[in-house]
């Protein structure tokens, strides 16, 4: 693991607030963040590029495959449901089902970059925000792919 990224989830502690990790072409917020020795629980994550991301026509559905190619390892690959001209949005392309509840991924990217959260729903009620939890290895996979794209 990047000793930078390293030092900033070790830095950061148990506590759930807003975790800011600095990477050289943006920043990743880990919303109301917790870190444990092996993994950190957010209530969503926005990474912001230093410079906009074009999402609109050919660009951004290059930047749409793009994130649905590298961001792979979460829970459930992502799907690009829908591009527009000022946003793209991914979900899960398979939710995980339980016997009560289904919980899913869902990311929008804009000029701003990119938010990612976790929703969870039973069956005929409306869905709320789910925490998002990862390894630390996934935190700075995810933060690493984000930043990439940010320098092409």
């Amino acid at each position: 693991m990047s000793q930078s990224i390293q030092n900033q989830l070790d830095a950061h502690g148990a506590k759930p607030r807003d975790l800011d990790i600095t990477l050289p072409g943006g920043k990743l917020r880990l919303r109301d963040a917790s870190v444990e020795a092996v993994g950190v629980s957010a209530s969503g994550a926005h990474y912001a590029p230093n410079q906009d991301w074009n999402v609109s026509g050919e660009s951004g559905q290059q930047l749409a495959g793009k994130l649905k190619d590298r961001v792979h390892y979460l829970l459930e690959p992502l799907e690009v449901i829908e591009v527009e001209a000022e946003s793209i949005l991914l979900r899960s392309d398979k939710p995980h089902q339980s016997e009560d509840e289904r919980s899913y991924y869902e990311g929008w990217a804009r000029p701003d970059g990119f938010d990612l959260q976790r929703y969870k729903a039973a069956p005929k009620q409306t869905r709320e925000s789910a925490p998002l939890r990862m390894t630390r290895d996934v935190v700075e996979r995810l933060a690493r792919d984000l930043d990439s794209l940010a320098g092409e």
